[in-house]
This record gives C-alpha cells, sequence and structure tokens, in this order.
C-alpha cells in the first residue's frame, strides 16, 4: 500500500533548516524504501484555493 504525505509549513521557518537536513532524511526514507519521490511546491503566493458551495446532488 501507498500512501501519500504532504508537508508543509511556513515558509519563513522553513528556510532556516538546512538543505543538507532535509536531503538527509529523504536519504534516509528511501534506503528504507519509505519514500518513492519527492517534489518540492511552489511558493505560498502563486496558490489557488478552490471552494463548493452549495452542492447539487
Amino acid at each position: 500500500m501507498k500512501y501519500l504525505l504532504l508537508v508543509y509549513g511556513e515558509e519563513d521557518r522553513i528556510r532556516t533548516v538546512p538543505d543538507t537536513e532535509c536531503a538527509d532524511v529523504g536519504v534516509q526514507l528511501e534506503r528504507d524504501g519509505k519514500r518513492v519521490a519527492a517534489e518540492a511546491l511552489h511558493p505560498v503566493h502563486t496558490a489557488t484555493t478552490v471552494r463548493v458551495r452549495e452542492l447539487q446532488p
């Protein structure tokens, strides 16, 4: 069984985490067979929010 894990945080705070620390975690997860792929998301200011109102049956 495969799962999707989405990790996100405050952009200003995430910049304080060294890239090597993130890479080390990714390598370990891949080595353990727990990571298939990883991709970075675009910055928050590029996001679009979609809201569904008054759902029709």
